[in-house]
């Protein structure tokens, strides 16, 4: 079975061994003690629990060792100081055990009388010490060169990422503060190239806005400027044609009111500061009313209003004049676009603590609509945005009022009928 951490197994060895050595040191030392006053079993006792209490020791903190979950630098880098510590001591003890007799003889010999024998002599002090560091630099450095070269690694990933742009990540190692630290920077990238797409899209919507906004107002201006001509040219000596442009200025100059007034809502509705006025209303109520109110409209239009509301009442914490606005909207986007001489139908139900809200209408010409595109700013499925009727503020109205309440709207379209359905959570 492979060892997750090595480092830590060693590191724990030693440390046992050394904890275990002073323990058992410890009680032979009292054990020789009871040994020189004549208490024998007190002695031999004493002896076989010192040993018992070592091994105990050694596998206790082995254990621990074992069980740190994160081999953290500073935990890493002091263990590879006492391994290196452990290293240079058992060279010690291999060069004395290999040494010992050759010194001995040497001595015997006089060999440290010759020049080279006093050479040793005068510098054996220095040799030893290099010859310690040495030992304790090699097994230092190996022990710690992969964590230099992971270091290398990272630095060398981020001058990358600078060169060439958030969204690259680091290849995580290990579990210690070094992997936490690439952790990080990738999320960073990860998070920073999102902000930047997010930054470059709202830019392009941004751009898209002021052109459809300098169009909308445009063509208004433009047809009300040309009947504006029309009438000082012609004056009003012709009253039918007078009151004919007349009654064109007006319709394009409520036209732009409209927007005006749209354009300013949805811009407080996504201000930061947007408050709610709420209150605890009854919805189903809310929505007979503005059902009924929109039925006598419909038949004016050749349309048929199909109210499915099957609750009694339903009690929420609301914003009723911002509600009432967005159902509104939806009852006037059907009244737009609906086929003529069909029905509108709009149904409610509660499941599971979530009421939904459904209009359903068959449209006039299901190939100029974009489903995913109907609650943006400004959209009409007249791509020519010859409608002189839609803002293309109202959907995107009704889905900030349903978000800023905690709620999700929806589109679908199935053949040419399309179904906005709105969810609210109690």
């Amino acid at each position: 079975m492979r060892i997750k951490n090595p480092i830590n197994v060693i590191g724990g060895c030693i440390v046992g061994f050394i904890i275990g050595s002073l323990l058992l040191t410890e009680g032979n030392f009292i054990a020789g003690y009871m040994i020189n006053s004549n208490i024998l079993w007190l002695s031999k006792l004493i002896h076989t629990l010192s040993i018992g209490i070592a091994i105990v020791a050694f596998i206790f903190i082995l254990k621990r060792f074992i069980c740190i979950k994160s081999q953290k630098l500073i935990v890493y880098y002091l263990l590879s100081i006492l391994i290196s510590a452990a290293a240079v001591v058992a060279s010690l003890y291999l060069f004395f055990m290999v040494a010992a007799k050759w010194i001995q003889a040497a001595a015997l010999s006089d060999f440290f009388q010759s020049k080279l024998g006093i050479f040793l002599g005068y510098n054996s002090f220095f040799i030893f010490f290099i010859f310690l560091i040495a030992i304790f630099a090699g097994v230092f450095s190996f022990l710690t060169k992969r964590k230099v070269k992971y270091i290398q690694y990272i630095s060398q990933e981020v001058k990358k990422i600078e060169k060439e742009g958030f969204g690259r990540t680091i290849k995580v190692i290990g579990n210690d503060e070094l992997a936490d630290l690439c952790v990080s920077i990738n999320h960073m990238s990860e998070e920073l190239l999102e902000k930047e797409k997010h930054e470059k899209e709202l830019e392009e919507k941004k751009n898209e806005l002021i052109t459809n906004v300098s169009h909308d107002l445009r063509s208004p201006l433009t047809s009300i400027m040309g009947y504006v001509n029309l009438m000082k040219k012609d004056g009003i000596e012709d009253s039918e044609k007078f009151h004919e442009y007349i009654a064109v200025v007006d319709r394009r100059l409520q036209g732009l009111n409209v927007l005006i007034n749209e354009l300013f809502e949805l811009t407080k509705l996504n201000g930061v500061d947007v408050k709610l006025d709420y209150e605890n209303i009854d919805i189903i109520a809310m929505l007979n009313h503005l059902t009924d109110e929109n039925a006598i409209l419909y038949q004016q239009h050749g349309l048929i209003l199909e109210k499915k509301i099957e609750q009694a009442e339903y009690y929420m914490d609301l914003d009723s004049e911002k509600i009432a606005r967005a159902i509104q909207n939806l009852f006037d986007n059907a009244r737009k676009y609906a086929k003529e001489n069909t029905r509108i139908t709009i149904d409610t139900s509660v499941k599971k603590n979530i009421l939904y809200i459904k209009m359903t209408n068959q449209v006039k010409d299901k190939n100029i609509i974009q489903v995913e595109n109907l609650f943006e700013r400004f959209y009409k499925g007249d791509l020519s945005r010859s409608d002189t009727e839609s803002s293309g503020l109202g959907l995107a109205i009704v889905n900030r009022i349903v978000e800023l309440h905690g709620g999700v709207i929806s589109a679908n379209m199935v053949d040419d009928f399309i179904t906005f359905e709105i969810r609210f959570e109690l």
